[in-house]
């Protein structure tokens, strides 16, 4: 298969299987970040840095929940599918670009300190990725006129495997720079 035809395959993906898959992505990022938000506002732990604040993770879940319930509609009335798969693509957009902007804080200064962190190169590659793909995707005309748009997905893609090489080369700086007893 040529890159030509997986590109024209790939932005010829049906609304549908778009919608099922939003449904499932947003559906985990209200059980995630609306976890996270009601173990924080209910456990108190004196001196337990956040990794992120309350108010984001709780307004992040309520978005999901809202986004994920428009997916159902969507997919119980086929005609809602463009506007809601639009407003799911500027919330992934707003999503990634808070990643993308947490990523390079991390790059910059270096991991949090004091709590359990993690990174996920794959996952921080889908995020930054999918929503620019979903919105050109939504955008056929915008596409036509500028076919080179097609790979931006891509670019946005290696360039989050770089940052994740940079964010991951950071935390190894951390824990080896750890006093005792605070690294490996």
């Amino acid at each position: 298969m040529t890159i030509e035809r997986a590109l024209v395959w790939l932005y010829s993906i049906k609304p549908l299987p778009l919608l099922v898959s939003n449904l499932f992505l947003f559906g985990f990022i209200a059980l995630a970040h609306g976890g996270y938000a009601l173990v924080t506002s209910f456990v108190e732990e004196p001196g337990a840095p956040q990794l992120v604040p309350i108010w984001f993770a709780a307004t992040s879940a309520a978005v999901s929940c809202v986004s994920a319930l428009a997916s159902l509609v969507a997919l119980l009335k086929s005609s809602a599918a463009q506007r809601v798969l639009m407003l799911q693509a500027v919330v992934l957009l707003a999503y990634g670009a808070w990643m993308l902007w947490f990523s390079l804080d991390i790059v910059i200064h270096g991991a949090p300190k004091d709590t359990a962190f993690a990174w996920n190169p794959v996952l921080f590659a889908f995020v930054v990725a999918y929503p620019p793909f979903l919105w050109l995707r939504l955008h056929p005309g915008l596409v036509a006129a500028r076919p080179g748009l097609r790979l931006l997905p891509f670019v946005l893609m290696l360039a989050s495997l770089v940052i994740s090489g940079f964010a991951m080369w950071r935390m190894i700086q951390m824990f080896t720079t750890a006093p005792p007893g605070m690294g490996p």
